[in-house]
């Protein structure tokens, strides 16, 4: 997931000029920047989120039961972390 944010955020900028040629309108150019932008923002995000909890899982075994998870919902996103100690 962090590749795909990642190739999404560097796709976006670059495609972002073949695209203003196809739309008629700022509307339509800034949809797809802010579009673009927000998705690969959010699959870096998780990405890179996950990446960490993997290795720190995989350091200490399955002794931690710590979980980390995104939240989304109407007017509010965040982190849910949760775990048995």
């Amino acid at each position: 997931m962090l590749g795909a944010g990642l190739a999404a955020l560097v796709l976006g900028r670059s495609l972002f000029i073949p695209w203003t040629h196809t739309c008629t309108t700022n509307a339509c150019a800034y949809t797809w920047l802010e579009t673009s932008y927000w998705a690969g923002a959010g699959m870096t995000v998780a990405g890179a989120a996950m990446a960490t909890y993997a290795r720190a899982y995989e350091r200490t075994g399955s002794k931690g039961q710590l979980r980390v998870a995104p939240l989304a919902g109407p007017g509010l996103a965040g982190l849910v972390v949760g775990g048995r100690f």
